[in-house]
């Protein structure tokens, strides 16, 4: 999603009085099926273990003889992070949603129960609407997806999210500032109102 969306969404949420809920999705790419007419096999993954009865039974003498073939979608693969985008896609447009064409990664709709805008980065979704009921039908109308209500936005893309109910939304990287100055040792350096030195020098290039 695009860093503009998401301050159009937060606008929106500040506008209607309604506050903007972050809806995370669980085990995301393992939920679609894998593609039909495709047989893809994988080997034991590194670190697992199988008694060696059970290999015995799969007809093995050795855990990298083992075989699968997978039936769903799983993290790791090429397509996975494609698989996920084209069921949420499926999702929303079943529910009425419509997509952006400036912005693959937002959808709205708007009927006679009100308007509702969902913004999507990978498996995080910021939504609001008007009125906030419509918001909560949207959600109950994803239950399918085991989505886990996170609330009202507070981070979201890395960074804290402040609502005000007078003056709307404040976004900051605080946290990531203070993150990079600790991993570089700089936890007691003052701070400066302009990252540039209080020194200019005048530099004369040789002909």
């Amino acid at each position: 999603m695009d860093m503009t969306t998401m301050k159009i969404i937060l606008a929106l949420a500040a506008t209607w009085g309604v506050p903007a809920k972050h809806e995370d999705v669980p085990n995301t790419y393992v939920k679609e099926e894998k593609e039909q007419h495709l047989d893809i096999l994988m080997h034991f993954p590194k670190g697992m273990t199988i008694d060696t009865r059970e290999l015995q039974e799969l007809g093995a003498t050795k855990i990298e003889d083992v075989v699968f073939e997978l039936k769903k979608s799983l993290y790791g693969l090429k397509q996975a992070g494609r698989l996920w985008s084209q069921l949420l896609n499926n999702r929303l447009l079943e529910a009425g949603f419509t997509r952006c064409i400036s912005d693959f990664c937002l959808y709205y709709k708007r009927d006679i129960d009100g308007v509702v805008i969902v913004g999507v980065y990978v498996d995080d979704l910021l939504v609001t609407g008007t009125p906030a009921v419509a918001v909560y039908v949207f959600f109950a109308s994803l239950e399918s997806l085991s989505t886990k209500d996170i609330g009202p936005v507070s981070r979201y893309l890395g960074m804290r999210v402040t609502r005000n109910e007078d003056r709307g939304y404040f976004l900051d990287q605080e946290e990531a500032i203070v993150d990079l100055l600790r991993d570089h040792g700089m936890t007691d350096v003052n701070s400066s109102r302009a990252p540039i030195g209080t020194d200019v020098y005048e530099v004369h290039c040789a002909d």
